[in-house]
């Protein structure tokens, strides 16, 4: 599998809104990761923590109305298995599933028996079959927002689909797990996120083309999400070109940063950028951050000798969580149903697998 994160896994990205919960890297492997305190901790655990809970027939269950899937890198879905076992108990419902509309095992020829949480993910998918709410499953494309769910949403939220674009063949050999991964941008009340997945330098070529999503982008994003965790490639598709360009004009999407112009640069990986260019060929990369850190130094958030930039957040150092809360009346809860003539329920909770 190309491009994972050193080690053997991601820790967690967490984006809460009250009880919307939007961004979560799921951990691969072993299935845990250390807390800011070295506790193990699993990816489960980690979610429910933000779950809604409500009372179904005596009984307290976990909820979450959206679970969005970057791609099927189980570095991204990792602990799917997991969530499917509590999914089957009854002990949790997701309400809607959506995906890239990717089928590995088609495409890469993969043997699900080595990648157990991509098998769940993708037997999770097929089996649901119709928009009843826990049943739910929507492939996303460039230009679709939260209008094309149909579940209600605060009226501050809003999200729009950057990647895939919506030509998409799921069957086409030529297409990358990568390159198609999900890219969005998310919006509530006064924060702005921009998750990147695993996109390379060839899809934010494309998005550049997009005029309607570049309008989307240029306005100031509060969080952008580093693109492959840290990886060289989102500048230019081949890392030795960035490793050698001696001027921004030679990187060809260093001007999209100006584009997002972040305030704060979130890197989902197990180890901090590297301060020399040792990094092998797993991201982080040394190549990358020295980018990240020139356009820093651009902004005037650091100087060009910082090695640990503070507008650098990394989840090495722990989950985090960009929380903004909001109160919800008591009036709005107890909406879990059987009625499949009901699917529009209050959006509570979302979580996105970056």
């Amino acid at each position: 599998m190309e491009g994972k994160s050193q080690g053997t896994a991601v820790a967690g990205l967490l984006i809460c809104v009250g009880l919307v919960l939007l961004g979560l890297s799921l951990k691969s492997g072993i299935n845990n990761f250390k807390d800011k305190d070295g506790n193990f901790v699993s990816s489960w655990d980690l979610v429910k923590k933000h779950a809604r809970k409500e009372l179904v027939k005596g009984r307290f269950i976990y909820v979450i109305d959206l679970l969005v899937v970057s791609h099927g890198d189980t570095d991204h879905c990792g602990g799917f298995e997991t969530i499917v076992e509590h999914l089957k108990s009854g002990d949790l419902i997701i309400g809607c599933l959506a995906h890239q509309g990717f089928d590995r095992k088609k495409i890469e020829g993969i043997d699900t028996s080595e990648f157990p949480d991509y098998a769940a993910l993708d037997k999770e998918i097929k089996h649901r079959n119709n928009n009843r709410f826990g049943d739910y499953c929507i492939k996303l494309s460039s230009g679709m927002t939260e209008k094309d769910l149909d579940l209600y949403v605060p009226s501050d939220f809003s999200f729009y689909v950057l990647n895939p674009p919506s030509e998409l063949l799921a069957e086409d050999p030529a297409t990358s797990v990568n390159d198609y991964a999900i890219v969005m941008l998310v919006s509530f009340g006064n924060t702005t996120v921009l998750l990147c997945a695993d996109a390379t330098a060839n899809t934010w070529k494309r998005i550049i083309l997009d005029k309607k999503a570049m309008g989307k982008i240029k306005n100031k994003i509060d969080y952008l999400i580093l693109a492959h965790h840290g990886s060289a490639n989102f500048f230019c598709e081949k890392r030795e070109d960035v490793i050698f360009a001696h001027e921004t004009k030679q990187l060809e999407n260093y001007k999209v940063l100006n584009d997002i112009d972040a305030t704060w640069l979130v890197l989902s990986a197990e180890i901090k950028f590297p301060s020399k260019d040792f990094s092998g060929e797993n991201p982080p990369h040394y190549a990358a951050f020295k980018w990240y850190r020139y356009w820093l130094v651009e902004k005037g958030y650091c100087s060009k000798d910082d090695n640990d930039p503070a507008r650098i957040l990394y989840t090495s150092e722990g989950p985090i969580c960009i929380d903004a809360e909001r109160s919800y009346s008591s009036a709005q809860s107890g909406y879990i149903g059987t009625s499949s003539q009901n699917k529009r329920r209050p959006y509570g909770e979302a979580f996105c697998n970056e």
